[in-house]
């Protein structure tokens, strides 16, 4: 109906279609912005969704109870935030280490003070609602237990913390806004736990990548995140293969990712050999998994659909890329009659 890319794009049903995934909305219009707050925009009526709230907008929604309402969540492509180690390097190839700093770490507190409603805890790399996590069965594994944790080190040969070299932490520049009190927030939980010194280095993102993939790795201890490629454990957990950006190798766990990815004609089989795989990973832990990232939605109450409504794992906003060319949504979304009062 209207193309101008710089200004709005409106477009409407076809009224010649004859298929079978007919849209419930007749017309759609698409204003092309620069600058500005979506935030002001939703408020003002102009806008009925927006994504990504800064911290500052969240502060605001949360204190709101009307527009406390309207907030969805995503799991987006399914991130972790997450520690990593060179396990070739001491102490990080001892794996009592490597799980003392797992248990060391209080997730639910970190995410309550700094980081809800838009992360839950990860105590393994597949989020809840992907394909094969099985994140309560390996919870245990890497669950926050400060008596567990000192344990570990103790028996690792550092008693309280003696003994434990000053390690420094390198932080990947470019994260999200949270990332410094987050990371702060994960060191100081370990340092306390287990009585040892951690300092903080922040690379900015090319720098950090450079020396992450270099043969041999030049770093020994970092914090990073990933996220999906494409929705299927091979991709997540693929990241962890021999000779990928991490240092860690474990045959049995290359051989259920790749044998198990290859499986077409058993899906059961198929979820067996890729959690088997999960559960290795977790348990030899060369990396330590703090939280799975949610993406806040914005949504105006009239926008309606069954793509927007919770599903078991509590999730309620707009699964990735679903109102798109890539997604079903645009054929669920329509406008409830509370359109008729809250845009005039």
């Amino acid at each position: 109906e209207e193309w101008a890319p710089d200004r709005r794009i409106v477009v409407k049903a076809n009224p010649k279609y004859t298929g079978k995934l007919k849209p419930l909305i007749n017309r759609m219009v698409v204003n092309v912005v620069s600058g500005g707050s979506n935030f002001a925009r939703y408020q003002a009526g102009e806008i009925d969704r927006f994504d990504n709230p800064s911290p500052g907008e969240l502060k605001a929604i949360l204190a709101d109870p009307t527009l406390k309402s309207q907030l969805k969540v995503s799991p987006g492509d399914f991130r972790t935030f997450y520690l990593f180690f060179d396990v070739n390097t001491p102490p990080w190839n001892n794996q009592k280490v490597r799980l003392a700093f797992a248990k060391a770490i209080d997730r639910e507190s970190i995410i309550k003070a700094i980081l809800a409603p838009l992360a839950i805890p990860a105590y393994s790399f597949l989020m809840p609602g992907f394909p094969d996590a099985n994140a309560q069965e390996l919870k245990p594994i890497q669950d926050y237990n400060p008596e567990a944790a000192r344990k570990l080190l103790a028996e690792a040969g550092y008693p309280n913390g003696q003994g434990f070299p000053r390690v420094t932490l390198y932080v990947r520049g470019g994260g999200p806004p949270s990332d410094p009190a987050v990371v702060q927030a994960v060191v100081a939980s370990i340092k306390q736990t287990l009585n040892v010194q951690i300092d903080i280095q922040t690379k900015d993102m090319p720098s950090f990548m450079a020396d992450l993939n270099a043969k041999p790795t030049k770093i020994p201890f970092g914090w990073i995140s990933y996220g999906m490629d494409y929705f299927d454990a091979t991709n997540m957990l693929g990241v962890w293969l021999s000779g990928g950006r991490h240092s860690w190798k474990n045959e049995t766990f290359d051989k259920l990712v790749k044998e198990g990815g290859r499986i077409t004609d058993d899906p059961k089989k198929r979820s067996d050999m890729l959690k088997q795989a999960e559960k290795i990973l977790v348990e030899e832990a060369p990396g330590v998994f703090v939280y799975h990232q949610l993406v806040g939605q914005m949504h105006k109450p009239y926008r309606k659909g069954k793509h927007l409504l919770p599903n078991k794992y509590g999730y309620d906003g707009e699964q990735f890329l679903a109102e798109s060319t890539a997604g079903l949504g645009l054929n669920f979304l329509y406008m409830g009659k509370e359109v008729l009062t809250m845009r005039k």
